[in-house]
């Protein structure tokens, strides 16, 4: 699988989560409700990333501990 074929892959997971979340928030008339979930965006791409690039190292797992940590951290 292409590097572009796995990138528009982790794009549409992200791009559904949000579709969804934002639905979900102009049912419950809060716009606000899809604040605390941006950055799961981050979590979930780079997960699906270190998934989907075959050998998982150790520079791949310090850098998903960076990114889990920073959006957890928002």
């Amino acid at each position: 699988m292409s590097f572009l074929e796995i990138y528009l892959q982790g794009l549409l997971l992200v791009l559904a989560l949000m579709a969804i979340l934002w639905v979900f928030s102009v049912f419950k008339a809060n716009a606000g409700i899809v604040d605390p979930f941006w950055s799961l965006g981050f979590i979930l791409s780079a997960a699906f990333y270190l998934l989907r690039s075959g050998d998982v190292g150790t520079r791949k797992l310090i850098v998903l501990a960076l990114v889990v940590t920073w959006g957890v951290r928002l």
